[in-house]
């Protein structure tokens, strides 16, 4: 079971380190191409569920990467105007090359972006908040984005789900890494996220994951499910 769990998770998971030459690596040589366009449409699907992506808009991503996602969002619709932050030099000049050197903002998530007050529609951040080991950072982050956004734009803001049942499920399907506190030091409970999220930014939505099929959904309601998903809007 160990074992092929461990094949399981090597399958699935995005990268297990933050630094260029991990990331590169596996960019380079362990990705799925199939399956990272699997969870890039999935989370597309997510924001369309909230904020009309078939109208232009102007987007922000927090913890782009690659660029990936930006990447395909502006193939999809060339009217939206997207702009990424991304920490990582090495890993933001790649994004750089796919959505415009003008787009790509390198630097701290903590750090005033240099974009308008009030004219996104939409800023978003998958699975980024659990690397950043600093709650004032992400204290400073949300703040920003509630600085940003419009009226009526949105925050959407995805993180694992480091419930004590999804840490024992982590580690019974040979995903222990996910609870590794150097990869992982900020972990968060539902209860954790949304105290957090609502102290800088207006709630709209508790989602339990954008990638839930129908026997995950009736899973969910017993306390098993990946993802921790909040939509909030300006303060």
């Amino acid at each position: 079971m160990q074992k092929g769990g461990e094949q399981m998770s090597k399958k699935r998971i995005i990268y297990k380190n933050q630094d260029a030459e991990s990331m590169l690596k596996w960019r380079s040589k362990e990705a799925d191409v199939y399956l990272n366009l699997e969870r890039n449409f999935h989370q597309i699907l997510f924001i369309h569920k909230y904020k009309n992506l078939s109208q232009p808009r102007r987007i922000l991503e927090y913890g782009c990467a690659f660029g990936d996602l930006l990447a395909i969002i502006q193939t999809l619709n060339k009217e939206h105007t997207i702009y990424g932050v991304e920490v990582v030099e090495k890993v933001a000049h790649i994004a750089e090359s796919q959505i415009g050197q003008d787009r790509v903002f390198i630097q701290s998530c903590e750090k005033k972006v240099p974009v308008k007050s009030s004219s996104i529609d939409i800023a978003f951040s998958f699975d980024m908040i659990e690397h950043v080991g600093s709650k004032k950072k992400i204290k400073q982050m949300l703040k920003e984005i509630n600085r940003v956004l419009k009226d009526d734009g949105l925050c959407i803001i995805v993180s694992p789900n480091f419930s004590w049942i999804m840490k024992l499920i982590y580690n019974f399907t040979g995903n222990n890494w996910m609870n590794n506190k150097e990869f992982h030091p900020n972990q968060y409970t539902m209860k954790q996220l949304i105290k957090e999220v609502e102290e800088e930014l207006e709630i709209k939505n508790i989602d339990k994951g954008f990638d839930l099929n129908f026997f995950t959904r009736i899973l969910s309601k017993f306390g098993v499910y990946k993802h921790l998903c909040i939509v909030a809007g300006k303060k």
